[in-house]
């Protein structure tokens, strides 16, 4: 696993845990956090997004299924859980795939994005099964 890759998967599994100093330590002092929500900047965007992994009534959790890197780009297909906190029972489950820009080893952008395809045109990478969608560089 390369350096970017390391990195992503340790955004990734700070964020399950909830972690928010740990996620600021990952990220430089001008991240960028897109969502359909929107764009925010900055470490109080990321101190929000690491409080979303816990709410009230539920625990969020992202399980990656896949990593493909592009230079300082690196895809996560993945699948966002959402569980009960009282059970433990599947509450939701949808894709969360999203683009990750690394900078001097930090998060600087991550980019949620509902189409795999356009997560891996926006790393400048070509699908390389037609039938799928999905490439394996």
């Amino acid at each position: 696993m390369s350096d970017n890759s390391a990195l992503v998967r340790r955004f990734v599994d700070t964020y399950n845990r909830g972690d928010t100093e740990a996620i600021l330590a990952l990220v430089t002092p001008d991240v960028e956090l897109e969502t359909p929500g929107g764009l925010e900047r900055g470490p109080e965007a990321a101190r929000r997004l690491a409080g979303k992994s816990t709410q009230e009534h539920a625990l969020l959790h992202i399980v990656v299924e896949r990593m493909v890197e592009a230079g300082d780009k690196v895809v996560v297909f993945a699948e966002r859980q959402m569980r009960w906190r009282e059970t433990g029972e599947l509450a939701d489950l949808s894709p969360s795939d999203a683009l990750f820009t690394i900078r001097g080893g930090k998060v600087a952008r991550w980019q949620q994005l509902p189409d795999r395809r356009e997560a891996l045109r926006l790393a400048r990478l070509e699908p390389t099964d037609p039938a799928t969608g999905e490439g394996d560089a």
